[in-house]
This record gives structure tokens, C-alpha cells and sequence, in this order.
């Protein structure tokens, strides 16, 4: 018996010892995937402190796919107004210092420029009631939106970019900004804080009885075609 006493006791301690194994890996298990998921969580939490605090004003500018023109006079003051907007996908803010547009007329190979000038419809500026261009202030997170009247620089000499005719026109609108990005995607130059982008525009046939009392001509971005509409399906009769 007390061999028999002696082996029982051996194997009893034995399943104890094994029940401690577990019991510590089990713990282990649990101590890593509780170190893991706290360190997920911190990530996370860095992530989202770098994007909502710390991220560097990242500005993009958008063009909408309508814009107005007027040539008031026969000289070569010439006035393009375009509704744009500059959103910050940065935390911190930034400024527009400026705003410029190039507009080149591809059938007569002559370019022109403009600058920013004011901030609203022309037919308000003919009238003196629009203010004009300050530098913008956009927060972070944030956007501005507005229509920008683009007047003929001084000393341009070219009478009119635009053609009798009508036809297509390539336009490039630049902002200078105070932000700088160490990426730089297209549209941007991090050195300069120089945001753009560049677009196509149709107009008709000028027609100047237009611009009287400060009336406009639209121009369409060319990828801004109508779509044909489906007309409507008819039975058969039966």
C-alpha cells in the first residue's frame, strides 16, 4: 500500500503541475493579446491625435464645371469669373496669398493673364459692390467657396484671348498659399506652396449684346456633356 500510496501521490502532483502549466500559459496568452490590443488601441489613438491636431495643411483646389466670361469693352480688359473651392485636408490652417489664371486659346496659339482681383459676380463688380481679393484663411478640416473675378493684368496688350468665333480654351488656375508639403502630388509644388489645376472650357460664338449691364457668356468644361435622356419604355398594346 504504500507504494501504491506513493504513486498515486505522484500522479496527483503531476496533474497538478500540469493544471499550473496551463494555468500560466493560459495567462501568458491572455497578458499578450491584452499587450496587443493596447497597443493597437494607441496607434490608433496617435493616429487620429496626428490627423485631427498635427497634420500639415495639405490644400487642393477645385474648379466648377461653369464658368462666366465678359469682354465689356473693346480694349483688352477682359474679365473671366470662376466659382471655386479649397479644401484642407490638414489639421493645421493655411492662407491663399493669391490667386492667377493663364487662359491660352489653342487656335491662335496666344496666351494671356490674369489675376485675382475680387470675390463675387460680375455684375455686382460693374456695379462697385463686390470686395476685393484678401488673402483666405482656411482652418484646418475646412474649405472655402466662392466665385473669383479674374481681371486683365496691366501692361497685357493682346486685346482679346478669346476667339470671334467661339471654340475651346485651355485654362490653369494657381493659387499661391502658405503651406508646404514634404509630398508633393500633382497639382502642388511643396516649395512654393503653389496649389492648381487646369482645365478645358467651350464658349459660342461671342455675341457682345451679351455683356451689356454687366451680362455674361458661360463656358462649359468640355467633359460637361448632357446626357441624352432615356425615353420612356411603352408596352405593346397587349
Amino acid at each position: 500500500m504504500g507504494m501504491g500510496a506513493s504513486k498515486s501521490g505522484e500522479a496527483q502532483g503531476a496533474v497538478e503541475s500540469n493544471a499550473e502549466v496551463a494555468r500560466n500559459a493560459s495567462s501568458s496568452a491572455g497578458g499578450w493579446i491584452a499587450a496587443a490590443v493596447s497597443a493597437v488601441a494607441l496607434v490608433f489613438s496617435a493616429f487620429s491625435l496626428y490627423e485631427s491636431t498635427f497634420k500639415q495643411a495639405d490644400l487642393r483646389l477645385f474648379v466648377s464645371p461653369v464658368i462666366e466670361y465678359s469682354h465689356p469693352g473693346r480694349g483688352p480688359f477682359e474679365v473671366f469669373q470662376v466659382p471655386i473651392t479649397i479644401a484642407n485636408r490638414g489639421a493645421r490652417a493655411a492662407t491663399v496669398l493669391a490667386v492667377d489664371l493663364d487662359v491660352e486659346n489653342p487656335a491662335t496659339g496666344e496666351r494671356k493673364r490674369f489675376y485675382g482681383a475680387s470675390i463675387g459676380k460680375w455684375r455686382d463688380a460693374n456695379q462697385g459692390t463686390t470686395p476685393l481679393f484678401t488673402p483666405i484663411a482656411v482652418a484646418g478640416n475646412a474649405a472655402f467657396s466662392g466665385e473669383i473675378l479674374f481681371y486683365t493684368r496691366r501692361g497685357e496688350e493682346l486685346n482679346r484671348v478669346t476667339s470671334q468665333e467661339g471654340g475651346t480654351y485651355r485654362l490653369r488656375i494657381s493659387a499661391r498659399t502658405t503651406a508646404s508639403s514634404p509630398l508633393a502630388i500633382v497639382g502642388q509644388d511643396e516649395e512654393n506652396g503653389l496649389i492648381w489645376t487646369s482645365v478645358e472650357m467651350e464658349m459660342v460664338e461671342l455675341d457682345y449684346r451679351a455683356f451689356n449691364n454687366g451680362g455674361t457668356l458661360a463656358l462649359y468644361d468640355t467633359a460637361f456633356k448632357a446626357t441624352a435622356a432615356t425615353p420612356p419604355k411603352t408596352g405593346d398594346g397587349n
